[in-house]
């Protein structure tokens, strides 16, 4: 019986030292999606997830609302930044979805207000993406980084209450 018990527990040791090991996997894993998105010309860092000098696209969540920041791009001639967010809803469909977007921050503490783009009540239905297209004028190429850009947004389930996510740190991609 003694041998038995010792058997059961030496074979049982690895599945414990491997279940450990997952938590490392992961991490890796997350690494490495993050370096592939860098090496396809992603334009956000990925400060959320945790890697420095790593780009990848920020994804926050709030109210079941998923905000994907996917490019922030600027162009040279017309001083013109685009910053392009998808939303996606994973509740129930929401009615009068707005983002009243007004500007963004420098790291060297500039504002720069919205020029144009997304605008109007939406209605933002379950799993059915929608993509925004914000454009800030009067950026000089020097402005490489956006150092916070707030989103509010509100809709009509919330009795139009603004809720807020922001994106920091995010990389102008100039052409």
């Amino acid at each position: 019986m003694k041998h038995m018990v010792a058997i059961v527990g030496l074979s049982m040791s690895p599945v414990f030292v491997y279940g450990q090991n997952c938590d490392v996997i992961k991490a890796e894993n997350k690494k490495l999606k993050a370096e592939i998105a860098f090496l396809k010309g992603s334009t956000t860092t990925a400060s959320s997830a945790g890697f420095s000098g790593i780009y990848a696209p920020q994804i926050q969540t709030s109210n079941d609302i998923d905000f994907e920041l996917q490019s922030a791009i600027g162009d040279k001639k017309t001083q013109l930044v685009t910053v392009v967010i998808k939303f996606t809803n994973k509740a129930a469909n929401k009615e009068g979805f707005i983002t009243p977007i007004e500007n963004f921050s420098s790291s060297e503490g500039e504002e720069f207000a919205l020029k144009g783009g997304f605008g109007g009540y939406r209605t933002l239905a379950t799993d059915a993406p929608l993509r925004g297209t914000y454009v800030f004028g009067d950026v000089l190429p020097k402005i490489t980084t956006i150092k916070m850009l707030r989103v509010p947004f509100e809709f009509k389930q919330a009795n139009y209450k603004r809720h807020q996510v922001e994106f920091r740190d995010v990389t102008i991609n100039w052409k």
